[in-house]
């Protein structure tokens, strides 16, 4: 029983230093594309980029017009009294408040399509000629690419 036991020991202590060892020989392929390709690229990511920033700009309004419609709501129920479910009172706070929702929906979608945009358009245009110096866990990487 002790000697299965210690077989199975030394098995799991080979294979994590076989493992350890392994890890710096590592090889990373990355995808290679043509000039064009790249340029391609980086322009529909900097049109992601453009349509996250209206996205960004459309979003704010909407932010804008439902916090106005809510506080118009507000305070038209407060001078009224009364309970209407027209557009009077609780209907402008029910407008200005879904106005608010879609607005910090469509902010945050912008926010994220920016920023996207952004680190993939650099990642592309660091693409071709460079030279990059990176720590992983098993060492040092060193890329050049031509």
């Amino acid at each position: 029983m002790t000697s299965l036991f210690s077989d199975a020991i030394r098995s799991v202590v080979i294979l994590m230093v076989v493992y350890l060892l392994s890890a710096p020989c590592a090889v990373h392929a990355e995808e290679q594309y043509s000039r064009n390709e790249i340029t391609e690229k980086i322009s529909s990511y900097k049109r992601l980029q453009t349509g996250g920033g209206i996205m960004l700009i459309g979003g704010i309004a909407l932010d804008v017009a439902g916090t106005i419609a809510l506080v118009h709501g507000v305070h038209q129920y407060n001078t009224s009294g009364a309970f209407e479910m027209q557009l009077g009172g609780v209907g402008w706070v029910l407008l200005g408040g879904i106005g608010m929702l879609c607005g910090a929906l469509t902010t945050t979608g912008g926010i994220v399509m920016i920023s996207v945009g952004k680190r993939k358009m650099e990642e592309y245009q660091r693409k071709p000629g460079t030279v990059s110096l990176g720590v992983q866990p098993g060492g040092l990487t060193l890329n050049i690419q031509f």
